[in-house]
């Protein structure tokens, strides 16, 4: 056990020391740390004893505290507390005034203040870690110095809803958090103390993992919203559907709430053609409470158009969607199902519009060029093509839902940002991105085709899969093509003769990726020796078949594109 001497530095900011004072006069002394705006969490038997008369009359908590040889209080003191909630009605279930296993891990509250304490202090962020863990138990025992600290290693229980340390703290730290620091670097606390034992040197942490001790401890911190000023009369009920009341003008920030988990908040929206960006903000940047929100956008029937998670700051949503048809559309708030962050609390949700300058192609092929600056096209029907200027590696390129692509080019003032929608081709300096791999489109029936003769491995000769690309950019059909290679020889020299076992052989391996078993081959090559298909017929219908798009990864190309060189 060491005293924590930065106590202002995160976390040990948000670590506070508690005095109650009893109905009978009695004062005790325990442990907390700020989880929420205006949320501390601490163990209940430090807020209620009913060999004391009950709930405690008063409550100070000092954050940051030093508490030897004098209380000095560098973050201040507050006592507006004005709810409790707890995870059970009496720890003490057996009338012992002894906490149990059992008991202990129902042995959680959370204190409602009034203002907003984590403005001031920050708080660290909760989980329901339910395995074994190294971590840092902080608290305030008696016997020490002020606000100590220890680095144990937690075993979660596998029966009760508790972690088992073999080391303590003592009496005065009970309600100090079990804190986990996560790969990424960031601290949540797991869990409070609640029992242990000076003889034994252990200890018991109530852990928010136990069965239905999050919901509890989610609902907790949301059900103290309505303390803080204004926050009483915040619209949360929004209905998730194309019913809702609740409407969103561009520019303007609403701000609203996830009551429970599961909740999702639609708003209404009418929107012009144009580009525009939707956010959804909470803790990350100090406007709410809800730690991982997602901003999803939805056409004017409620179907499902984009969504987001993290790409805002921290693990703010924020999605940016071009709007052709002008109308009224949807913008959800949600929370993942399960998210360290947290998925309920208060958050900020807005629309604005990031351009009106949507570029439109002609209903023929086109060929458009980027700029400096971040461009958003529209291309229509044809095969239409967007020119960057650098090479491939010097961009990142994703599809982001459909036919809309995105650009970015990792060279500071020449392309910039793009936006794509309908645009079948992306031509660098060096080689041409085809991303129109539908079964029926050009680039899509070179890769069935190529898939079958020459099996996966040719999609990457990109001087093959471009003259393919350009054969079939003519308008030849897959049939065409087959057809072509049949009659040009190029299959027979390929299977080593022009005989249908030798073909059957060829396609099977290439499209399959094995050898046909002699039964097989024997069965596929009597269909052509009966005249009942034509080798060019079975080519065909065998590049349309599922197992050579799965040999090809069609699904994979469809989402990355078909790189070749012309």
């Amino acid at each position: 056990m060491y005293e924590i001497t930065q106590r202002t530095q995160a976390p040990y900011r948000a670590v506070c020391y508690i005095v109650c004072t009893w109905s009978d006069g009695s004062r005790t002394s325990a442990s907390g740390v700020v989880v929420g705006v205006n949320d501390v969490l601490t163990a209940m038997h430090a807020v209620y004893d009913t060999s004391r008369g009950g709930w405690a009359q008063q409550i100070s908590i000092s954050p940051a505290a030093d508490t030897a040889p004098s209380l000095v209080q560098p973050l201040g003191v507050y006592t507006d507390w004005g709810r409790i909630s707890t995870r059970t009605g009496n720890w003490d279930q057996d009338g012992d005034g002894l906490l149990t296993t059992a008991e202990a891990q129902w042995d959680l509250a959370v204190i409602g203040m009034q203002s907003r304490i984590g403005d001031v202090t920050g708080w660290v962020g909760s989980a329901d870690t339910a395995n074994s863990l190294s971590g840092l138990m902080v608290g305030y025992p008696s016997r020490g110095t002020g606000m100590m600290a220890e680095q144990v290693f937690a075993t979660a229980s596998t029966r009760y809803g508790v972690f088992e340390v073999q080391s303590i703290l003592g009496p005065g730290a009970s309600g100090g958090p079990l804190l986990q620091t996560q790969a990424d670097g960031s601290i949540y606390a797991v869990g409070v103390l609640s029992a242990g034992s000076m003889a034994g040197k252990n200890s018991t942490y109530a852990g928010l993992y136990g069965s239905g001790t999050w919901d509890w401890f989610t609902q907790a911190l949301v059900s103290n919203d309505d303390l803080l000023s204004g926050t009483a009369s915040m619209q949360d009920d929004y209905a998730a559907s194309v019913q809702t009341t609740a409407r969103l003008s561009l520019g303007m920030a609403v701000a609203a709430r996830l009551e429970q988990l599961g909740d999702v908040d639609w708003f209404w929206v009418e929107l012009a053609a144009g580009v525009y960006r939707f956010e959804a903000l909470g803790v990350s940047t100090g406007q709410g409470t809800l730690g991982d929100p997602v901003v999803a956008l939805r056409a004017t029937d409620g179907t499902p158009l984009a969504q987001d998670d993290d790409s805002g700051t921290g693990l703010n949503a924020r999605l940016e969607y071009t709007v052709v048809q002008p109308g009224r559309y949807y913008v959800a708030v949600s929370a993942p199902a399960s998210s360290p962050a947290g998925t309920t609390g208060t958050y900020q949700v807005q629309a604005t519009l990031v351009t009106g300058a949507l570029a439109q192609g002609t209903p023929g092929p086109d060929t458009a060029t980027s700029s400096t600056r971040d461009d958003w096209f529209q291309a229509g029907a044809g095969t239409d093509r967007w020119v960057l200027h650098g090479v491939r590696a010097d961009y990142a390129v994703a599809q982001v839902a459909g036919t809309q692509w995105a650009t970015s080019d990792t060279v500071v003032g020449r392309d910039g940002r793009d936006t794509l929608l309908e645009v079948e081709r992306l031509v660098f300096a060096d080689r041409v991105l085809a991303l129109d791999l539908g079964m029926n489109e050009p680039a899509g029936r070179a890769s069935l085709l190529l898939g079958v003769a020459l099996g996966p491995q040719a999609l990457h000769n990109a001087a093959l899969v471009g003259a393919l690309v350009g054969y079939f950019d003519g308008g030849a059909s897959l049939q065409q093509g087959a057809q072509l290679l049949v009659d040009s020889g190029v299959l027979a020299q390929l299977a080593g003769g022009a005989d249908n076992a030798s073909f059957v052989r060829l396609v099977y391996r290439n499209a399959v990726g094995e050898w046909p078993s002699a039964q097989t081959q024997a069965a596929l090559a009597q269909y052509l020796d009966a005249g009942l298909f034509s080798q060019a017929d079975m080519f065909r219908a065998v590049a349309e078949l599922p197992v050579n798009q799965q040999h090809i990864d069609l699904v994979g190309l469809q989402a990355r594109g078909l790189e070749y060189t012309v």
